[in-house]
């Protein structure tokens, strides 16, 4: 047998054992891996020593085949058994392993084939050596260094335990490389070393095995070395006890001459009284050379007895708890958990590091849905990180666990039980030395988290009654702060109500209450001084529903804010500017000097509507009427009083045409009076049909025939007689009445031309012209009543008279609604044109269809050249631009003639025809047939 045999037949017996031992105390499918490496060792082995014993070159052929067999797998098995015993999937490693075998066989067979590796027992011819062995050598040791630079990054990722299997392996590793790569040997006529270097296979095996056993064979070895002391101390004991025996038994007999026997039995005696004592010390004597204590047990945990039992601070039983873990078992790391039964998803995590011990603990949120929690809440026992890979478990479930531990860097998962659940954990790192749990560790922890567990229900159960505590004061003390909150509510609640009892809520102006109260200040100061003098202007806002009409509430209040602000620059502070409701307005002007400042008041405020509004980007003008009354003109005890003069004044504004200001008069009550009584008889009109329509004849001045009529409403009053609408429109011209007195002139007058155009078929486009007011005009369901009343008769029968006012004062609306009358075919004229503020630019931007030439110019026609004319150039303009002439209360030969000459289309006056009623109409109508 040569030296191949010797090295095979030494490898495969080694790994022979080696997979004994495997199958013996191998528990998992990592030991499983494990005594697969060292059958395919064994088999490498086995072909070796074949090649040692071969006969013939066929043989050795032969045998280097199985060596090759066994030699493929050992790198990929090897690679794979690494990542299994980290938990890490790295690929790169068992491909780069299987890549590497894939190498060394085609290398090693070349070797053994080419160059000859038996040529010592054959004799063969060494071949020469070629580029192409050398490149393949080349990238096998690139591949072996790169497999080699993984485990060290590995060796980095790994703690503790893992961190000291790891340097074994990789020195194995070293190892077996050298004796793998002694396969290439005999390339450099090193043939002699080959077989003595192979032994490196066999201490790689070796160190392999004994890396992943560690745990096991500790336990083994320990018990074995233990019972080895108590044989050898038991057999020493026996042995000398036999010496004493024997030599005390030749010698005693010798020499007292008493006989053997007797000797024997009572040093037997004797020996057997000693032996148990010594027995006693030989066993203490061995455990404490084999199970040497690293710290007084019984000492901490009658320290931490005391201490955990002598208070109820949490947080100061919890630092308790880590410092004397951490301290007693030199930890890295350590964490107390805290596991909220309530709040599953979360737990409080107390971190404890090699940091300054005053510092407060962190802080962390982690998960509880973990598998190493759910296991510890069913089985309540101690988890070793170390021990899970040997336990016969769900593999999948202890990976997971082994996952979740190394999260937190956990090597030790201790539970604390407490009324029987699971409401702490205590998760030990890695120890400083790298050493793993001894049993004597775990004893002593488990002994001490049953104090902890103890100690921590009493504090917990103190924390949460001081909770209560502190949460019912809490609760008391925001009851306080609501009450008082509430106080303060309340308060600025009457606050707010006073503000808004005596403050408009869009002005911020004082109301109609403080300027009352304000008001019968001033009364009371009047009456103890008489020389003071006060006034109260009451006014409103010209057009204010148009402008709230058409461009929106929103608009119309940011209007109103402006003109308060306007009013109060105007005024002094020992003044009241206050707002009523509306677009009105109240001013008292106290401590007056003399009345002529009243005026000089009422100017400053017409001043200042004179500069115009900006309303979201468009300019408004606006203008005021204002009635006043002063304590000089009038002097009373009820500050309504003064109101009521106040508005009186302001009506009479109105009257006069807006835009002004009147300061009340003693007559204007009688006025005021006569006006009630005038809209009290006419509500009485309306009940008792006291209205009539009368017409008057609209004459052609060309043909000289009747071509329509006007509408005019007369009052049959019960005591003053027939009264014509002139007599009393300026009393009913702004109220209620006036709307609902036009639908009746219109209703009444389509219905009556309408049967006229039937009866007389002469007349089938008769006209009838009806004048409304310019409150039905802004009426906002103004066309849809035309569009029902003139059902019978065509739209172009009908002509509607407004007044040239519109056109100033509401031009967009005017436009607007003068063609929706258009679409219905209803003709449009101005009245009484050249009486206010006449304009071309209307004749040529506005549809109508006629003018009404007023009084101011048909009085003075025949007296007044220039009027006459501007007559004729109205003429001309209006055949110019197709509008219809019309000339209104012509009352003499002169002016007829005139007119005629002119050449105006209708006419119409008193020296023509006076206003007849339905009947006399109709018998005009058809007098003029025949």
């Amino acid at each position: 047998m040569n030296l191949f045999a010797i090295a095979g037949l030494s490898v495969c017996i080694s790994c022979i054992l080696l997979s004994l031992i495997t199958i013996i105390f191998g528990k998992s499918k990592l030991h499983n891996k494990l005594l697969a490496f060292n059958i395919v060792v064994a088999i490498w082995g086995f072909g070796l020593f074949l090649i040692g014993i071969a006969k013939n070159e066929q043989q050795a052929i032969l045998a280097w085949k199985i060596a090759h067999l066994g030699g493929f797998f050992i790198g990929p098995i090897f690679y794979t058994l690494v990542c299994d015993l980290t938990s890490v999937n790295r690929k790169k490693i068992i491909i780069s392993g299987y890549i590497e075998a894939c190498i060394f066989i085609l290398l090693s067979f070349g070797t053994n084939i080419l160059f000859n590796k038996t040529r010592m027992a054959f004799n063969i011819i060494f071949l020469k050596l070629n580029l192409l062995y050398f490149i393949g050598l080349f990238i096998y040791i690139i591949f072996v260094i790169l497999s080699f630079y993984e485990l060290v990054v590995f060796l980095k990722n790994t703690h503790g335990f893992k961190h000291t299997q790891a340097k074994y392996i990789i020195f194995g590793f070293m190892i077996g490389f050298i004796g793998g790569t002694a396969t290439f040997l005999p390339v450099f006529e090193l043939d002699l070393f080959y077989p003595y270097s192979n032994f490196g296979i066999t201490i790689y095996s070796f160190i392999l095995s004994y890396a992943i056993l560690r745990y096991r064979l500790m336990d083994i070895s320990m018990a074995i070395t233990r019972a080895v002391a108590y044989t050898i101390s038991a057999g020493l004991l026996t042995g000398i006890f036999i010496i004493i025996v024997i030599g005390s038994t030749k010698y005693v007999s010798e020499y007292i001459g008493i006989n053997s026997f007797t000797v024997t039995v009572l040093s037997s005696l004797i020996m057997a009284f000693i032996f148990d004592p010594l027995k006693n010390l030989v066993q203490v004597f061995v455990e404490k050379i084999f199970y040497k204590s690293k710290y007084d047990y019984y000492s901490i945990l009658q320290n931490s007895s005391h201490i955990l039992a002598s208070t109820i601070d949490l947080k100061y039983i919890y630092k308790f708890i880590i410092d004397t873990v951490y301290d007693t078992m030199k930890l890295k790391t350590l964490y107390l958990l805290s596991i909220n039964n309530n709040q599953t998803e979360i737990i409080s995590c107390y971190n404890y590091k090699n940091i300054d011990r005053n510092n407060e603990m962190n802080i962390y949120k982690l998960k509880t849905d973990w598998e190493l929690i759910k296991t510890l809440k069913n089985q309540k026992n101690i988890i070793i990180k170390d021990e899970l890979l040997y336990k016969e478990t769900d593999e999948e479930k202890i990976n997971k666990i082994i996952d979740e531990l190394r999260l937190i860097e956990g090597e030790v998962a201790i539970p604390i039980i407490i009324e029987d659940d699971l409401s702490f954990l205590l998760m030990l790192g890695e120890k400083l030395s790298g050493d793993s749990f001894s049993s004597e560790d775990i004893n002593l922890l488990k002994t001490f988290s049953s104090q902890i567990a103890v100690s921590l229900k009493n504090a917990l159960l103190y924390d949460k009654l001081e909770l209560l505590v502190k949460e019912r004061t809490e609760e008391l003390s925001n009851t306080n702060k609501l009450l008082e909150k509430e106080i303060v509510i309340r308060k600025e609640a009457e606050k707010q109500l006073k503000h808004q009892a005596y403050y408009d809520s869009i002005t911020n102006l004082p109301n109609r209450v403080l300027f009352l109260d304000r008001l019968n200040t001033a009364i009371a100061r009047k009456k103890r001084y008489n020389n003071y003098l006060f006034a109260v202007f009451f006014m409103d806002i010209d057009r204010f529903k148009i402008i709230n009409d058409s461009l929106g509430h929103l608009v119309g209040d940011q209007l109103l804010i402006m003109v308060s602000e306007r009013l109060k620059k105007v005024m002094r502070n020992v003044d009241t500017v206050a707002r009523f409701g509306g677009d009105e307005f109240a001013i008292l002007i106290e401590d007056i000097s003399e009345p002529k400042c009243i005026k000089q008041v009422a100017e400053r405020i017409h001043e200042l509507s004179k500069h115009p509004f900006d309303l979201n980007g468009k300019e408004i003008f606006i203008t005021l009427s204002i009635g006043i009354t002063s304590s000089d003109v009038v002097n009373y005890s009820n500050p309504e009083k003064y109101l009521q003069d106040a508005d009186i004044a302001l009506y009479k504004a109105k009257e006069q045409g807006k835009a002004c200001y009147v300061i009340f008069k003693p007559d204007m009550h009688h006025n005021a009076l006569n006006k009630l009584s005038v809209e009290s008889e006419l509500r009485k009109a309306f009940e008792y049909n006291e209205f009539e329509l009368y017409y008057q004849p609209l004459i052609s001045i060309i043909t000289n025939e009747i071509n329509g009529f006007e509408a005019i409403l007369y009052w049959h009053h019960p005591v003053r007689g027939l009264l014509s609408i002139s007599d009393f429109i300026h009393i009913v011209k702004d109220t209620e009445f006036i709307v609902q007195m036009d639908q009746w002139k219109l209703k009444e007058a389509c219905k009556n031309v309408s049967q006229w155009r039937k009866k007389f078929t002469k007349y089938k486009e008769l006209i009838i012209n009806v004048n409304i007011s310019d409150k039905t005009f802004l009426y906002t369901e103004i066309i849809e009543f035309i569009s029902k009343i003139i059902n019978g008769i065509k739209g172009s029968s009908l002509r509607i008279g407004i007044s040239e006012k519109m056109l100033i004062n509401n031009p967009d609306y005017t436009i607007n609604t003068l063609q929706k009358l258009r679409n219905i075919d209803i003709k449009v004229d101005i009245s009484d044109f050249g009486s206010r503020h006449s304009a071309l630019y209307y004749l040529r931007n506005f549809p109508i269809n006629g003018l009404k030439i007023g009084h101011s110019f048909i009085d003075t026609i025949g007296s007044d050249k220039y009027n006459e004319e501007i007559v004729k150039t109205l003429v001309k303009l209006a055949h110019t631009i197709n509008i219809d002439l019309m000339a209104e209360g012509i009352e003499t030969k002169e002016q007829f003639k005139i007119f005629h000459e002119m050449q105006y289309e209708y006419t119409r006056g008193f020296i023509i025809q006076k206003p007849l009623n339905y009947i006399d109409a109709e018998k005009m109508l058809s007098l003029s047939i025949r």
